[in-house]
């Protein structure tokens, strides 16, 4: 019989650099991938191409499936209603309910309720800035104006002078 080969993700830290060093392994078993890890050349991620280095690996800090897919959780089965059909929950644990036509009925009415509160409600504008002009620039307006008038000024009274 053949074993079914699992892949497995291993945490590990570079000692160089003393941060998670992450490696996916296939095995049959979370010990097998462990005990496979160790002794195990890795090039270091964090290094980059500066300080591109290797470390062998000398302790496993853990393991586990990968992909990680959350804990299957058994939840109360829904009620049977007139209403709800059916209820699938996913991979992921996202619940999907599946309507009977009551049901859609209902929730199209809720639906469209809240279509129409949402039609009626004010709709908030921001004020309008046409021609506003922040503190900064107009103090920038006035540097310079003062620093034309200055120059002008001083080429005034040198002229004057001459």
């Amino acid at each position: 019989m053949t074993e079914v080969m699992q892949r497995f993700q291993i945490v590990t830290t570079c000692p160089i650099h003393d941060r998670p060093v992450y490696l996916i392994i296939n095995a049959s078993s979370p010990e097998e991938a462990g005990d496979k890890a160790l002794g195990m050349r890795v090039s270091c991620p964090w290094g980059g191409i500066e300080e591109a280095h290797d470390f062998v690996v000398e302790k496993v800090l853990g393991v586990s499936v990968y992909p990680w897919r959350p804990p299957v959780t058994v939840s109360a089965a829904p009620i049977p209603s007139v209403e709800v059909k059916e209820m699938i929950t996913s991979e992921l644990g996202e619940r999907f309910w599946i309507l009977s036509r009551k049901g859609q009925d209902e929730f199209g009415e809720i639906q469209r309720g809240v279509e129409e509160a949402v039609r009626l409600a004010p709709v908030s504008t921001p004020p309008t800035t046409r021609g506003a002009v922040t503190a900064g620039s107009v103090m920038l307006v006035l540097l310079l104006m003062l620093a034309v008038s200055a120059g002008g000024y001083y080429l005034y009274k040198r002229f004057k002078s001459s």
